[in-house]
């Protein structure tokens, strides 16, 4: 069953729909598209289509499921804006393929009026099972919005209704509500790769998907004056925004299973892959985004590719988010000649120790963020193209 609706975030129009699991009402996949006036609705549509027909593909059977609650608001904050704020994170982990979201059974008024009422008085695992009442659910998404100011916060939660648990979570700040339209798909990457019961593995560092760890922003000098002519001048470069990346270069297994075809000199599943061009990285990660449910980052083609930030797929990190990276993101306690030590052998296979080949990924000394090989094994690509430095910040 399609079921559609038209409503406001802010002062932003918005047109939603939905493909629910008749019988047990599970929301399958969704999709969200802003318009200016009503008759911008109609071009909309063949979209939606589109993307709907290929999120539904998807078989969320045996998923774990996942209740999504009302928002909580706090002072300042519009009710009606986080609850479409909620059903917009519920869209965006829908189309994912890590949970299953499942409807609550009672109306919005009556859950509404239930969480004012018992707000005050019950411990966190009581609140987290109340949340999770009425369906089948292993995991509530509990979310807020809160004003602070002329900034807004947006977070979400996942928790373990058995016991109360925190299972991970994601927030983020915004200045308008059109910016969280934009915030719903970020959170719902990382909350689509939160979940332990479908791998086995641990949550990733501090928010992260599993085998990812969250960069956080930052502020850092980049050149030498004292390298290469390409080296220079220093000059400062700020990271805006944290990104996760991976903690471990991509190994050939990895590769494969996206591509189909490893051409690596060296084989092995643990190795990194090697001799693919900055055209196949591109290629890979557009890939594996939509082996994940993901949108997409590249489009275009030869010297013409551009690369959209705003959505949720898989990139390249751009050189000045891997040299912070490599530094270790401001966690390092001083300034390492290699990424995590002065000692190239404790963190690096290189040259002088790693007989001309290869080795599997994370056999070294991880850097102070929990990255390995950020020194040494095989080269990395990033997304820029190669040219001067400017000297200004």
């Amino acid at each position: 069953m399609i079921a559609g609706y038209i409503t406001k975030l802010g002062s932003q129009n918005l047109v939603l729909a939905s493909i629910l699991d008749v019988e047990s009402l599970q929301l399958v996949a969704g999709d969200y598209r802003a318009y200016k006036n009503i008759e911008d609705i109609d071009p909309l549509i063949p979209e939606m289509a589109k993307k709907l027909s290929e999120a539904v593909r998807r078989d969320a059977r045996g998923l774990p499921g996942l209740s999504v609650p009302p928002f909580e608001t706090g002072s300042g904050a519009s009710e009606g804006d986080a609850q479409v704020l909620a059903q917009i994170l519920a869209i965006s982990v829908a189309n994912g393929t890590k949970y299953a979201v499942l409807p609550r059974t009672d109306n919005l008024e009556k859950v509404l009026d239930e969480h004012r009422r018992q707000r005050g008085g019950e411990t966190d695992q009581e609140r987290v099972r109340r949340l999770g009442s009425g369906t089948n659910a292993q995991y509530v998404l509990a979310g807020s919005v809160i004003k602070m100011g002329a900034l807004n916060r947006f977070t979400a939660d996942i928790l373990d209704i058995e016991d109360g648990s925190f299972i991970d979570g994601y927030s983020e700040r915004y200045s308008a509500f059109t910016e969280g339209v934009d915030l719903a798909p970020k959170l719902a990457a990382s909350l689509n790769g939160a979940t332990v019961a479908v791998s086995g593995a641990r949550p990733g560092s501090g928010g992260a998907p599993s085998g990812f760890v969250l960069v956080p922003p930052g502020t850092f000098s980049v050149g030498s004056n004292n390298g290469d002519r390409y080296e220079r001048p220093i000059h400062q470069v700020t990271i805006s925004q944290g990104f996760s990346m991976s903690d471990h270069e991509v190994t050939q297994k990895e590769w494969t299973e996206i591509m189909g075809t490893n051409p690596s000199n060296f084989k092995g599943d643990t190795l990194p892959v090697g001799y693919v061009s900055w055209y196949d990285a591109l290629e890979y990660c557009n890939r594996r985004s939509v082996k994940e449910g993901l949108t997409p980052v590249y489009s275009g083609s030869g010297d013409y590719i551009t690369c959209n930030f705003k959505t949720n797929g898989y990139r390249l990190p751009t050189e000045a988010e891997w040299e912070w990276a490599a530094k270790g993101g401001g966690k390092e306690f001083m300034v390492y000649e290699y990424s995590g030590s002065n000692n190239v052998d404790a963190v690096a296979w290189y040259g002088g120790n790693s007989g001309g080949r290869s080795h599997p990924v994370g056999q070294k000394q991880p850097n102070s963020l929990g990255i390995y090989d950020m020194s040494g094994n095989v080269w990395e690509w990033c997304w820029d193209w190669y040219g001067g430095y400017s000297s200004g910040s």
